[in-house]
């Protein structure tokens, strides 16, 4: 019987103790991943991200300057630049922020995305193009860094 109750009351802090979302494992492989996942962050696809940080005490602008040098130094060893394009404060029994960024390759300024994502995007906008959506000068410009990311150059 002790050992059920133990069992019971153990459940729970396990179970609230796993990663809440899931990350494409096509992305850029296992050490890309492996980062990712070490400093809590969750890719969104088209060069996307969110980072979340969690302390039971802390202001708001101690937090997010942690979690702002993690995207910093995330960038840095991507050869790429961020921008942050939503900062999030949820107060309750934990303080928690959430960023949500992107990253930007240096060289162009494109989004850093894998070929598979850069494919599926093409394919989007020349859909877009046919049902006559978006105009061809549109398309033209958008698929310049997109044809980049596949074609390698």
């Amino acid at each position: 019987m002790k050992k059920l109750i133990l069992l019971l009351t153990l459940i729970p802090l396990v179970s609230f103790g796993q990663d809440e979302s899931t990350i494409n494992l096509n992305v850029k492989g296992d050490s890309y991943l492996s980062y990712i996942k070490d400093n809590g962050m969750t890719y969104n696809g088209l060069g996307k991200y969110i980072i979340k940080g969690t302390k039971f005490y802390g202001s708001q602008k101690k937090i997010t300057a942690r979690l702002t040098k993690t995207i910093s130094e995330f960038a840095s060893n991507s050869n790429a630049s961020y921008k942050i394009l939503s900062n999030e404060f949820l107060k309750g029994e934990f303080r928690k922020v959430v960023i949500t960024f992107e990253l930007r390759n240096k060289d162009d300024g494109s989004l850093l995305i894998d070929k598979d994502e850069a494919k599926k995007e093409l394919l989007s906008l020349k859909e877009y193009l046919d049902l006559g959506i978006i105009t061809q000068e549109e398309f033209d410009k958008k698929a310049v860094s997109l044809k980049k990311i596949l074609l390698g150059n």
